[in-house]
């Protein structure tokens, strides 16, 4: 029997060598869907819950220009480390470049499917937190109001006029007390930060924008759909979470449309 289910989206931050538990930042499409602020949301959660008292905060990322390599992000990215609500000094983006074959990301990935499979059928969303935690993983949950509207700060008269271009930037830091993103074209210890200027002169870094205060909701029907045909073959106590997703009439279904 088909109908269509939800789609759910995580952000793993997986640690490298011993330096922590893997942690994944989820929620599913009636929160929250998969735009720029929506991702920026889910890295300002990730480090207020677990890296507020990081005075450097480094990451590795793919070298994906639609999620994290972007103006927006890398105003978000300049907002948070000027903000007074964690103790970065610093936060460092280091790009994945051809040659780069792994990520740590992968194992944590294949443990989530392994633990998947084992479970069989995920009914709800805390059967599928459930997999995660058995998957070591620590889990937040992100909720309607931890999504922040982050914005695009970004001028691309500036940006033209520094010379500024994503494709050269292989690393990328921001640092407290500057508006600037310092880059460099390698991951060669050699290599000096370069200095750049992208943000507008009017865009304030220091105050954190407005929380969201509704859920994105699913289509009517396809709420409706999943409540006829799956529910009744849930168990009782997996139903309470699909009678209480949020419909909404406006918004797109995310298995067909990417926003």
């Amino acid at each position: 029997m088909f109908t269509k289910r939800i789609i759910a989206f995580n952000e793993t931050f997986a640690a490298l060598g011993d330096a922590g538990k893997n942690t994944t930042v989820v929620w599913h499409e009636t929160i929250a869907g998969r735009l720029a602020q929506d991702i920026c949301s889910t890295y300002w959660n990730f480090f207020v819950e677990k890296q507020r008292d990081t005075e450097h905060i480094v990451l590795w990322a793919d070298n994906c220009l639609a999620q994290h390599k972007n103006w927006q992000f890398f105003t978000f990215l300049a907002s948070a480390v000027n903000s007074n609500l964690i103790a970065a000094k610093t936060i460092r983006m280091n790009f994945l470049v051809t040659g780069h074959t792994f990520m740590t990301a992968d194992s944590v990935h294949s443990a989530i499917e392994r633990e998947l499979k084992k479970k069989g059928d995920c009914c709800d969303w805390q059967d599928f937190t459930s997999v995660l935690e058995n998957a070591n993983c620590v889990v937040i949950n992100m909720a309607v109001p931890i999504f922040l509207e982050w914005s695009d700060g970004s001028n691309r008269t500036t940006i033209s006029r520094s010379g500024l271009k994503l494709a050269n930037m292989a690393v990328v830091e921001f640092r407290r007390g500057s508006r600037s993103v310092f880059f460099k074209p390698s991951h060669q210890p050699s290599d000096e930060f370069e200095q750049g200027e992208f943000l507008k002169k009017t865009f304030s870094i220091e105050t954190l924008p407005a929380s969201r205060t509704q859920p994105r909701g699913i289509p009517s029907l396809k709420r409706a759909n999943i409540i006829k045909i799956l529910c009744p073959m849930m168990l009782k106590s997996r139903r309470t979470f699909w009678n209480n997703l949020p419909p909404n009439g406006t918004s797109l279904d995310l298995i067909d449309n990417f926003v």
